[in-house]
C-alpha cells in the first residue's frame, strides 16, 4: 500500500546501510566520538587479520623448502616428493613475446628428469619467461586433458597485491590439502590443491565447486583443467617479473597426497562473507520492513500497481531505458539509491 511504501522510504532514509554480508571495521577520530566505517575486502575478511610473509610459509613448510643459495634445488625436491617413479612429466620453457608458454614442451620420465637436474647442478632449465611444469602426469603423447593420467592436483591462483597472498595461502591450508605453494616470480602465488580424482569428470566437478567457492576472493576461475601448467620452482624469469623474478618453492607437504579433500568447512567459512545465493531466501531473511505482495507469483501482482500510484505525482519518467526526473524544466537521470528512497 501507499502507507507501507512511505513507511519504508522514511525508515530507509534514517539508516546507514551496509551490505548485510560484508564485515566492517570501525575507527574513532579525535575526541568527538565520531566513527568512520571501512568495508573490508573479501580477502581481508577471509584471512581475518592473519599477517603472513613468504618467509613464514617457508618456516611452516613440513618439508624444508630450500632457501638462500640452494633455492634452485627446489625443482628436484618438488618432483621427488610429489611424483612416483614411472610417471611422465611435461616441462615447458618456450614462450611468446607476451611471456606466455608456447609449444608442447619436453616429456620426461620422473627419474630421468631428476637425473637431468642432478647433472645440471640441481638447476632446472629456464628461459626469459621462466619455466613451467604441467602439474599432473601425462601419457607423453600430448598435453590436453585426455592425455592426463593422474588427476592429482588443481591450481589455485590469485593475481593482485602480493602482500595479502601469503596470508590467503596460509588460511587455505586450514581448509584444504595443500601440497605445494610456489612463487610465480611475478604477481601471484601458485597453490597446489590435492584433488586425487578417479577420472576427468570427477576432477572437473570437484574443481568447479572449489573455484566457485573461492571466486569472491578473486581466485582465477580459468584453472579448471587437469592439464594446467604451474610455475616450476628453481627457475628465474625476467619477462613479467616482480622483484628478482625467482620462482621459489615456499611450502611443500607430501603428506597432503594422502588427505581427503572435504569442502565442508570451506563452504561454511565462505558463507560468512557471502550474501545468500537465493534471492527469495535473502529477502525473507532480511530484517528490514517488507511489503506484502499479493498474487500467485509474488513478484508482479498488485505491487506494481501500488508503486505506480505512489510515483505517479513525482514527475518521474522512463526515457531511453533510463529513469529520469523532471527538475528545473529538464529531465535528468535519477540514481537508483535516490529512486528507492
Amino acid at each position: 500500500s501507499d502507507d507501507e511504501l512511505k513507511d519504508i522510504a522514511t525508515w530507509a532514509a534514517s539508516q546507514n546501510f551496509q551490505p548485510s554480508h560484508v564485515r566492517t571495521k570501525h575507527s574513532e577520530h579525535g575526541g568527538n566520538g565520531s566513527t568512520s566505517t571501512t568495508t573490508l575486502d573479501p580477502v581481508e575478511q577471509f584471512v581475518d587479520g592473519l599477517s603472513v610473509s613468504e618467509s613464514d610459509l617457508i618456516a611452516d613448510s613440513p618439508v624444508a623448502a630450500p632457501d638462500g643459495d640452494k633455492w634452485t634445488t627446489a625443482a628436484a625436491l618438488l618432483v621427488e616428493n610429489l611424483y612416483q617413479p614411472g610417471e611422465n612429466l611435461n616441462v615447458v620453457v618456450a614462450h611468446g613475446e607476451d611471456g606466455k608458454p608456447r609449444g608442447y614442451g619436453l616429456n620426461l620420465d620422473r627419474d630421468k628428469f631428476l637425473a637431468g637436474l642432478i647433472a645440471n647442478g640441481n638447476k632446472p632449465m629456464t628461459g626469459d619467461a621462466g619455466a613451467w611444469l604441467r602439474m599432473n602426469p601425462t601419457d607423453g603423447q600430448g598435453i590436453s586433458d585426455k592425455n592426463v593420467t593422474k588427476f592429482r592436483f588443481a591450481l589455485v591462483e590469485k593475481d593482485g597485491v602480493l602482500t595479502l597472498q601469503p596470508a590467503l595461502a596460509m588460511k587455505l591450508i586450514e581448509f584444504l590439502p595443500v601440497a605445494a605453494i610456489i612463487s610465480s616470480g611475478g604477481k601471484s602465488l601458485h597453490i597446489w590443491i590435492v584433488i586425487n580424482a578417479a577420472e576427468l569428470s570427477e576432477f572437473r566437478k570437484i574443481v568447479k565447486e572449489l573455484l566457485a567457492l573461492l571466486k569472491p576472493l578473486g581466485v582465477d576461475q580459468s584453472n579448471k583443467n587437469p592439464s594446467r601448467l604451474s610455475r616450476l620452482p628453481g627457475a628465474t624469469r625476467t619477462l613479467g617479473a616482480t622483484g628478482d623474478g625467482r620462482q621459489k618453492l615456499l611450502y611443500l607437504n607430501p603428506e597432503a597426497l594422502t588427505e581427503r579433500l572435504d569442502l565442508t568447512e570451506l563452504r561454511s567459512a565462505m558463507a560468512e562473507i557471502l550474501p545468500p545465493t537465493d534471492p527469495l531466501k535473502a529477502a525473507l531473511n532480511d530484517t528490514r520492513p517488507k511489503i506484502r505482495l499479493p498474487g500467485a507469483d509474488r513478484l508482479l501482482s498488485d505491487f506494481a500497481t501500488e508503486l505506480a500510484k505512489y510515483v505517479a505525482d513525482k514527475d518521474i519518467y522512463f526515457r531511453n531505458g533510463d529513469i529520469v526526473v523532471l527538475r528545473d524544466g529538464e529531465l535528468r537521470p535519477i540514481k537508483a539509491a535516490e529512486f528507492r528512497t
